[in-house]
């Protein structure tokens, strides 16, 4: 997620002559798209669906957006990409967490939300390097390729080694 937020200003500044104001715009547009819907469809549409398979959809719509991103060079594909990736991501994010908690013994808890809050950081740290080192070395396709290999680890995951709860069988 932080890799999508580090190349998306970068990107649109070369391909499109973007400065502050523009991102800025978009940043506030997507800040908005995230309250509405954490606020208003991430507990319904987890409930509805169940949180791994929402998760598992979530991981899905991030992919879209960085799938279009590797292809894109135009305002409209850019922005698109972008607030589709960013939507995906704002589905996963919570889900995550409460997939955590509910996963792990209470007597554990304190202990695997701070792991899950460290390893939030340490992905706040890698996923700009990795999507810095791929532009450095290769350019913006190849960069946002390297962020879907990213994001098909969480899918892999998602699909493979989270054990499933009943609530999960919706």
């Amino acid at each position: 997620v932080t890799a999508i937020s580090y190349l998306f200003p970068l990107w649109a500044g070369d391909l499109l002559g973007w400065g502050a104001r523009e991102v800025g715009i978009i940043f506030g547009v997507q800040g908005l798209m995230m309250a509405v819907l954490q606020g208003l469809l991430v507990g319904p549409l987890s409930q509805w669906m169940g949180e791994l398979r929402f998760l598992r959809t979530g991981v899905c719509i991030m992919l879209a957006g960085l799938v279009l991103a590797i292809f894109s060079a135009t305002t409209v594909p850019m922005v698109a990409a972008f607030l589709i990736a960013a939507t995906g991501a704002t589905f996963t994010m919570p889900i995550l967490n409460s997939i955590a908690t509910k996963r792990t013994p209470a007597m554990l808890r304190g202990r695997m939300m701070g792991t899950t809050a460290s390893a939030g950081s340490w992905g706040r740290v890698t996923g700009p390097l990795v999507a810095g080192g791929g532009l450095y070395f290769f350019g913006y396709p190849q960069a946002w390729v390297l962020c879907v290999l990213m994001a098909l680890g969480l899918l892999f995951w998602a699909f493979f080694l989270v054990p499933e709860l009943p609530a999960d069988k919706n």
